[in-house]
């Protein structure tokens, strides 16, 4: 019999964020949301994250990653 885990995490997080010294605190929104799973070839993980200002990401991993 085939036993897989599998994990779906979702992540809305908020921040501050200091990009050049004469700049205030600014507080920046993003997220994640991601699905894994154990697999007989090792973790197995998709995921994609977000940030305020439209800039995104698609990710995808295999296996351990140390």
């Amino acid at each position: 019999m085939l036993n897989i885990i599998i994990i779906l995490v979702a992540l809305v997080l908020a921040g501050q964020s200091k990009t050049l010294p004469h700049r205030r605190l600014r507080l920046v929104r993003f997220g994640t949301t991601f699905i894994g799973a154990e697999t007989p070839i090792g973790p197995l993980y998709m995921g994609y994250g977000y940030t305020e200002g439209g800039r995104s990401r698609w990710y995808l991993a295999i296996g351990d990653h140390y």
